[in-house]
């Protein structure tokens, strides 16, 4: 069991080694590109720089952390009853120093800052709110902790090459069919020629009411909705969950265990993602803090599934003939994400089409589509931040029921 143990915190050790490696040389190669930015460029190396000093600390932890349990040293618990109130009040101290920023572009570094911080706080308080909510003995240590946070980091990486090679064939076959319908072929022509124009004009020139009116194109929402509500939801929840499924079979569980467990790496992809997902806003300063806050309930909706997906895998664990509890949970959060992402769509598809089509058919339909996919993913959103407290609070009392 030594042994075990000892290859697997090497094994941890040399992933951190190539982590903090990448990262580093990404920092100083943003660090060098700065020199000759433009402002607005500032604003993204500055981002992008921020992600890599996150991911090198990370890594550093998870480094010092190898070499402790290399040695044999134990690690402390997650579980602290007050932890969610101190990063509340970081993240709302945050908040105000956003409100009353200067102008981003002017400080791209501090900016930067808060971003990171904006982005990581609302994780760190989701994340002790649900293993408050599970109790102390759910609670993973640390060390654990951290590796499914790094995990969660890591499986962005084959995630986007899944969804990059999911578009490609999503975008060959829905183009394939546009040219069999009548029109088809025009409005494909149409795209080309303005996505071509749209790559030699300075981003800060765009016409946004015109992009709106081509990402109304049936076309285009036909792509978007393979990619983000088909094509995403799959990939990202199969690489999500692998830190789970590979500890289930060296740790046994308790449900409400492998939700939190789950719920470390759903957390670890949410913040990467959050970093530069959050950030599309860049320049614009109520734009950027839309955006950022936006990312809450995403986050939320990241580590929830993670973490049912997880008591799938205990159920399996504790009964091999509940091998449905794996697949059924892997559905489950495939299609709560899925319908998360296809209303997003269609509030963006909707908002287009109102923007374009000033016909009473067009501005009905823009209208119908704005109010359903809105309230959906309202309602999802007010879910997910529910269900990180709920489910593992209503799995703590399942626990002591079957326990009295």
């Amino acid at each position: 069991m030594g042994n075990q143990r000892k290859v697997l915190w090497g094994l941890m050790a040399l992933i951190a080694v190539l982590l903090l490696l990448g990262s580093l040389i990404g920092g100083g190669a943003l660090l060098a590109l700065q020199l000759s930015a433009s402002p607005t460029d500032e604003i993204s190396i500055a981002l992008f720089g921020g992600a890599a000093a996150l991911v090198a600390i990370l890594a550093g932890a998870l480094l010092a952390t190898s070499a402790r349990a290399f040695g044999g040293q134990p690690s402390p618990t997650s579980y602290a009853r007050h932890t969610w109130l101190i990063w509340l009040l970081l993240w709302g101290g945050f908040l105000a120093a956003a409100w009353f920023l200067p102008p981003v572009v002017n400080l791209p570094w501090l900016f930067a800052l808060i971003h990171l911080a904006l982005i990581v706080l609302p994780a760190l308080l989701l994340l002790s709110v649900a293993i408050r909510a599970a109790g102390p003995e759910a609670a993973p240590s640390r060390r654990w902790l951290l590796v499914g946070v790094v995990a969660g980091i890591i499986a962005v990486i084959p995630s986007i090459i899944g969804e990059g090679i999911g578009l490609l064939l999503g975008s060959v076959f829905v183009i394939f069919v546009a040219y069999l319908i009548p029109g088809g072929e025009a409005e494909v022509e149409r795209l080309l020629a303005y996505f071509e124009q749209l790559a030699t004009v300075d981003p800060s020139t765009v016409d946004m009411d015109q992009l709106a009116g081509m990402l109304s194109s049936p076309i285009v929402i036909a792509i978007l909705l393979l990619t983000l509500a088909l094509v995403a939801p799959i990939v990202e929840e199969i690489f999500k969950s692998v830190f789970i499924a590979a500890a289930s079979f060296r740790h046994r569980f308790t449900l409400r265990e492998a939700f939190i467990w789950g719920t470390t790496a759903g957390f670890g992809f949410a913040i990467l993602e959050g970093i530069f997902n959050g950030g599309m806003s860049l320049g614009d300063q109520a734009g950027w803090m839309s955006g950022v806050l936006v990312r809450v309930p995403a986050t939320a909706l990241h580590a929830l599934v993670t973490g049912i997906i997880g008591v799938g895998w205990a159920i399996f664990q504790r009964n091999r003939k509940r091998w449905w509890a794996v697949p059924l949970t892997y559905a489950a959060a495939i299609v709560y994400h899925g319908v998360w992402n296809f209303s997003s769509v269609v509030l963006v598809g909707s908002t287009g089409l109102i923007t374009m089509d000033e016909t009473w058919v067009g501005q009905g339909l823009g209208g119908i589509g704005l109010v359903g996919a809105g309230a959906l993913l309202i309602g999802l959103m007010l879910s997910a931040l529910a269900g990180i407290g709920l489910v593992p609070h209503l799995l703590r009392r399942r626990a002591r029921r079957r326990a009295a």
